[in-house]
């Protein structure tokens, strides 16, 4: 594991307290551990597997999550294929990561995430926290969204999530970007057109003006690629800040390329990341024991 040096600790932590860092989360956020006893969810190449599997001849790249995706939706329809996504997700079954438990409780007010899943707000509940979900639609939001003025002052926690959501107690699932055409059809709108808007502004101007930290995300994903390009790579060298990447065994060259954007990619487990920035966050120490009141003089004394 490469340790990230003394310099940078103090940059992330300074910068998580002064609220100047947002989280961009990948699947790997809640990937199972045997040492932790945790169990997650899977990664999309073990589901782009399974759902492979039930196509009698699929693509060359049973990896591809969205590759296959797009396969089965044409054999079958999109209610099947979304049906199949969750059920093989399974994330009913599981509970926050000692990860997202750790985001929870420190004050970022903005988590991006590409997962489908609600593990993330169930941590935010669990820790007390006032928070508000943000679904990006792929063909963007129309001019004067409701959901877009609900958050006009809002000082809580807004958890964006970029590629859709599944549902909770509280609503449907939605805008749920499975299918290389998913990606493609919200990648032409990230911008925005003359009648929506792609990415709002107040998320693009908290992106543009902080650490990134991507956690579990793969930056090798072509998606990403534009997206990043699109809204940070284009800001002057002397306006953007230094952002930090954490995945195991990252390949060499791709480590090369982002170190060249402004991205440092250290390898190292989330798990193990996430019980190092406990150890260097100043968390207030918690309460001592109550002390009792001094006794009132015996008045036979």
């Amino acid at each position: 594991m490469s340790e990230m040096p003394d310099i940078d600790w103090e940059i992330l932590v300074g910068r998580i307290r002064a609220g100047r860092c947002v989280p961009f989360l990948g699947a790997a956020a809640n990937i199972s551990s045997v040492s932790l006893k945790y169990k997650g969810t899977p990664l999309g190449a073990d589901v782009s597997k399974k759902l492979a599997a039930t196509l009698a001849v699929g693509p060359r790249d049973p990896e591809n999550l969205p590759r296959v995706s797009l396969h089965l939706e044409v054999r079958k329809d999109r209610p099947y294929l979304e049906e199949q996504i969750e059920k093989l997700i399974d994330a009913g079954s599981c509970q926050p990561s000692p990860l997202l438990r750790l985001l929870a409780e420190l004050p970022f007010d903005l988590i991006v995430t590409t997962n489908y899943d609600c593990l993330m707000e169930q941590a935010l509940k669990e820790a007390g926290r006032d928070y508000r979900v943000l679904v990006q639609p792929p063909l963007g939001f129309r001019p004067n969204a409701p959901e877009l003025a609900a958050l006009a002052g809002y000082t809580g926690v807004i958890v964006y999530k970029i590629h859709g959501t599944f549902g909770d107690g509280d609503r449907a699932s939605s805008d749920l970007i499975l299918t290389e055409e998913d990606y493609i059809v919200f990648l032409t709108a990230v911008t925005g057109t003359a009648d929506r808007i792609g990415v709002p502004n107040l998320i693009t101007g908290r992106l543009q003006t902080r650490s990134l930290l991507f956690l579990g995300y793969g930056l090798e994903d072509w998606d990403f690629q534009v997206l990043y390009k699109t809204l940070v790579e284009s800001l002057e060298s002397r306006k953007k800040f230094k952002s930090y990447a954490i995945q195991k065994s990252p390949n060499q060259d791709w480590k090369l390329f982002w170190e060249k954007k402004g991205v440092v990619i250290y390898d190292c487990d989330v798990y193990a990341f996430a019980a190092g920035l406990r150890g260097q966050y100043p968390f207030p120490p918690p309460p001592g024991p109550a002390i009792p009141p001094p006794r009132a003089a015996d008045s036979n004394a």
